[in-house]
């Protein structure tokens, strides 16, 4: 399919993934493309159990501080800045893969740029643009657009959906750069 990795786009990459694909080490599916085994599980399950999670995670937010320390209004808030944070940092900030699946091939990509092998607008990555964008509705709206709140929950959203569009891919920003973001 369009993005595949194929041994003559790998061998460009570097002659690890030439030599894994020359030895027969690197993963592949049954068409003889290489497999990313870091994103290749983000499928239909993985958005119920992420939308799943996303709420048992809202509920207990909501059991736990809302009455006693919060008002509804703000462990809603809450919610959805700790989903922006761990959305940020797992998809957008954290470069590589867990472990050593991969010999390295994809130590400077973040795992939305591993994720369809960085094809822009796919229905994964749309997906993945919509369930944040609902969280922010729904915030805003039990929140009745409370100024304040939106104030927090603006960037929040703008935090999580910037880095998925096409033009931030392979932008980083880091203290060794002193904030400027630079293609790596």
């Amino acid at each position: 399919g369009p993005g595949a990795r194929s041994p003559t786009r790998l061998r460009r990459r570097g002659w690890r993934a030439a030599a894994m694909l020359a030895w027969g080490n690197a993963p592949t599916d049954e068409a003889g493309h290489y497999v990313n085994k870091n994103v290749n599980w983000v499928g239909k399950r993985f958005y119920v159990f992420y939308v799943f999670v996303l709420l048992v995670g809202a509920f207990a937010c909501h059991s736990v501080l809302v009455g006693p320390l919060l008002t509804p209004e703000q462990g809603w808030t809450l919610v959805h800045v700790v989903h922006g944070l761990v959305n940020f940092t797992v998809m957008h900030y954290v470069t590589g893969v867990p472990a050593d699946l991969d010999n390295d091939e994809f130590y400077s990509l973040s795992w939305w740029e591993q994720l369809d092998d960085g094809v822009p607008w796919t229905s994964k990555k749309r997906n993945l643009i919509i369930i944040p964008v609902a969280l922010f509705l729904i915030v805003s709206h039990v929140t009745e657009y409370n100024l304040s709140l939106l104030l927090i929950n603006i960037p929040v959203l703008a935090l999580v959906l910037i880095p998925k569009l096409p033009l931030f891919d392979a932008m980083r920003s880091s203290p060794t750069t002193e904030g400027k973001m630079h293609p790596n």
